[in-house]
């Protein structure tokens, strides 16, 4: 390359860049200074001569730009999967915080119309008006106890009425408590069975009808790994989880004909409101502090640490477009892995 394209390339890059930042004016300013910086100094020919020539100019460019595309990413968030579900209506229970919200704001980037569910009514409204802020998506709250079965009737009631149909239902609400059988009291259990299990079996059934009429649906339940990965101190969510999965499979084989077509999301911890409950729990139960019992979960999974939000989001999100319709009658565990006997291992050493 001789020294006029080398002139030029940079002039390029310089102008590209120049164009970034005028796009971007919430980077964090002190982040690139530093990351320019350091390229300055430190850069291949760059020496005490900082930007001496073309080539170390564009080098020195190219590795900024990189680091303000990492920045932009964190500014402006994730983008769209691009999974052809624009128009599509879809119910999401629990969905004003944790899997439930980051759930409503993947389906509405993806352009889906979403309506979400949860008892607090405030904080429901409020996650409805930020997610319809950030994706430009209509999304709207219908507060509800699922506990209920007259609830979950009304709610299934008003998101057909208001949009028309229902073409996606993700059941999501409710968390059950941990703990060993020796904690556990009459309202934990009741809890655990009555919103995380008899919740989804009101909300499935009101909205079953609405799907059979459009002759296609899409179910998608976030249950939970304790159901196939037994504990003993989990043992309240993993009776209400086998009973989702059951659940899940035996209604996949009755309602294959009507185009209907279900599965199971079986997350592991996933950083949420719910997880500083359950470690508040487990260091309870074995009089440890919380921030050992922080790393208990991380320690029983290969990759060394628990799941995001944005993570079993996505994956919901592919699962209820069309492009995994077939993908019926089954469970898909998002858990790193998880050793669940290592964190028993654990705990007994107490």
């Amino acid at each position: 390359m001789d020294g006029n394209s080398r002139e030029v390339n940079a002039c390029m890059l310089v102008i590209v860049m120049r164009v970034i930042l005028t796009c971007n004016q919430t980077i964090r300013r002190k982040t690139i200074r530093e990351e320019a910086s350091r390229f300055a100094e430190k850069g291949p020919g760059l020496g005490g001569a900082r930007f001496g020539n073309a080539e170390t100019y564009c080098y020195a460019l190219a590795r900024l730009g990189a680091a303000i595309g990492r920045n932009c990413l964190h500014t402006f968030g994730r983008t769209s999967m691009d999974l052809g579900m624009s128009g599509k209506v879809a119910l999401v229970t629990g969905g004003s915080i944790g899997i439930g919200k980051g759930i409503a704001r993947s389906l509405g980037r993806e352009g889906c119309k979403v309506a979400i569910v949860a008892r607090d009514a405030a904080r429901l409204q409020a996650a409805a008006e930020e997610i319809q802020g950030e994706t430009g998506s209509e999304i709207v709250a219908f507060p509800g106890d699922l506990m209920h079965k007259a609830d979950a009737d009304r709610v299934v009631a008003q998101t057909a009425e208001h949009f028309g149909r229902i073409d996606i239902l993700v059941n999501n609400a409710g968390a059950a408590p941990g703990g060993v059988i020796e904690t556990l009291d009459e309202d934990d259990w009741e809890l655990a069975m009555g919103l995380k299990f008899m919740g989804y079996v009101w909300v499935t059934r009101a909205t079953l009808p609405h799907m059979k009429a459009q002759e296609r649906g899409r179910v998608v339940n976030l249950i939970g790994n304790d159901g196939v990965k037994h504990s003993y101190w989990e043992i309240a969510p993993g009776a209400a989880n086998a009973a989702g999965q059951n659940l899940t499979i035996a209604l996949a084989g009755q309602y294959g004909k009507h185009n209907i077509s279900f599965c199971a999301v079986n997350p592991g911890p996933v950083r949420t409101e719910r997880w500083a409950g359950l470690v508040r729990a487990m260091s309870r139960d074995m009089n440890i502090s919380l921030e050992e019992a922080d790393t208990l979960a991380p320690r029983s999974i290969p990759l060394g640490r628990i799941a995001e939000v944005d993570e079993v989001a996505d994956l919901v999100t592919y699962l209820a477009s069309d492009r995994a319709h077939f993908v019926n009658g089954t469970m898909i565990e998002i858990d790193g892995g998880q050793q669940k006997p290592l964190m028993d291992m654990s705990r007994d050493r107490r």
